[in-house]
């Protein structure tokens, strides 16, 4: 049964027990305080911040050795397929390399800068 004070009243088969939704319970907090809650965050955030600037080059390296051997993968089975083309294979094949290793200079640029 539903009461316009936000009390719901549940009837168990012993007892009738009332739940109060929406409100503070009194007594001691549960939990860390707000101030040790920003004490820990102001202690996190230089160390967060020094990862995330590392970080970045290191999934730009991942990502870009990755991209490299995939390259070199495709330009093996192109080869394979026409080894008349090997030379046309072989040049675009350096220089896709190269572009995907110029990702991580920019990361390494940016992190720096």
């Amino acid at each position: 049964m539903k009461k316009a004070t936000g009390k719901v009243m549940v009837t168990a088969s012993t007892s009738t027990h009332i739940k109060d939704f929406g409100r503070r319970t009194v007594g001691k907090p549960r939990g860390r305080s707000m101030q040790q809650k920003n004490e820990r965050q102001n202690m996190l955030t230089p160390i967060l911040a020094a990862l995330g600037g590392n970080l970045h080059i290191g999934l730009a390296a991942l990502g870009s050795a990755i991209g490299v051997g995939i390259i070199g993968m495709k330009a093996a089975e192109a080869t394979g397929r026409n080894p008349g083309a090997a030379g046309a294979i072989r040049n675009q094949a350096i220089i896709f390399a190269a572009l995907a290793e110029g990702v991580v200079f920019f990361a390494i640029f940016l992190a720096k800068g």
